[in-house]
């Protein structure tokens, strides 16, 4: 320790022990008594502790500040539930947070089984400038497919066709890797009926975990078709609009009784493994003449 921190440090003490013998409690009232001074004497005394404080507070937040700025403040909380709240209520509050360093390095860490963290900003405007030779900021999904991400790194579309039997399950595609399910248009034709045909099913296959959506389902979507649809041979419908999810967008039937349907699945779907999609036409369902396109997405 430096001699100006000591002297500062002495200068200090000495101030804190009068003002600590103030709050004395008088111990015996009589020789007090007896060796009381005049009142001008005691006068005096009573402002020397008013006359030291203005010259010992400067001293005080000098050593304080040296001492900070050389030593590590370490703040730790340990508790099975800890809570610290922070209010700031005033017509203008100002938090200026100013590091000065040669080198500075932030952690913030949260971990846990359940983590929610609520950031809300309204009516603000919010300039962050980052400047540096390295910066590597990622969000993710619980796929793993970065939220900053507006495209993907590679699109690929493909298309499956062919004859279904029944009943079948048919590959349409498989991929391996982080994806991302853009969407499926579904080309079908029977010489079973509607009825039938709502049966079948478009199974989406993430990570293992299978997301099988029927016919009957995905038409639905955007208001559905009538099962007894159409109800003459030789007509043709076209939907009025798509869902967010997607939906049916133009049924036929031709004078030979062949039904012919078009299916759109809009959904999203996040893959941080696999992705597959599959036909599946159950005994129930309908025997199909299928083309189905796919467009994926493909992320680092």
């Amino acid at each position: 320790m430096s001699k100006q921190r000591k002297e500062a440090l002495a200068v200090i003490m000495d101030g804190l022990d009068i003002l600590v013998g103030m709050d004395k409690p008088e111990e015996k009232k009589e020789v007090e008594k007896e060796k009381a001074p005049d009142s001008f004497t005691g006068l005096l005394q009573s402002l020397i502790p008013l006359m030291i404080i203005p010259q010992i507070l400067p001293l005080f937040q000098q050593s304080l500040g040296q001492t900070l700025r050389d030593t590590t403040v370490n703040v730790k909380v340990e508790a099975a539930t800890s809570i610290i709240p922070i209010d700031i209520t005033a017509t203008t509050a100002i938090v200026p947070i100013e590091i000065r360093a040669s080198q500075v390095t932030i952690n913030v860490n949260i971990t846990g089984s359940a983590v929610t963290l609520n950031v809300n900003v309204t009516n603000a405007l919010i300039n962050i400038n980052i400047t540096g030779q390295t910066i590597n900021v990622r969000i993710e999904n619980p796929a793993g497919i970065p939220l900053y991400v507006a495209q993907p790194v590679r699109v690929s579309r493909a298309t499956a066709a062919g004859s279904s039997g029944r009943p079948a399950d048919i590959q349409i595609r498989s991929i391996t890797g982080r994806t991302r399910l853009l969407g499926i248009v579904v080309d079908v034709s029977t010489a079973d009926s509607w009825v039938n045909l709502w049966n079948n099913v478009i199974n989406i296959i993430v990570d293992g975990v299978q997301n099988p959506l029927s016919f009957g389902e995905i038409a639905r979507w955007n208001g559905g078709l009538p099962i007894t649809f159409p109800p003459g041979a030789g007509s043709y419908i076209e939907a009025k609009f798509l869902s967010e999810l997607g939906g049916w967008t133009f049924a036929y039937e031709t004078t030979v009784g062949t039904r012919w349907l078009r299916l759109t699945i809009q959904l999203q779907f996040d893959a941080l493994s696999s992705l597959e999609i599959r036909l599946y036409v159950p005994a129930g369902g309908a025997d199909v003449s299928y083309r189905i396109y796919s467009i994926v997405g493909f992320y680092p």
